[in-house]
């Protein structure tokens, strides 16, 4: 692995701009993906009460 990406996370689904933790997923992933690194993104949750974990889950799966 090339690079990891820890990423601390807790109510992220809806901080700020609207999904945050899925629009940071997003930009990482499509910049990455446009190079020749290897990486990994690490999600951390702190016990999140809204859908940061579903949203994250979701990545998983790209």
């Amino acid at each position: 692995m090339f690079l990891s990406i820890i990423i601390p996370a807790y109510n992220e689904e809806k901080r700020m701009e609207e999904n945050r933790i899925g629009r940071t997923l997003g930009r990482i992933s499509e910049f990455f993906r446009s190079t020749d690194f290897s990486f990994e993104v690490i999600v951390v949750d702190d016990g999140s009460k809204d859908k940061t974990v579903e949203v994250v889950e979701k990545f998983k799966q790209i």
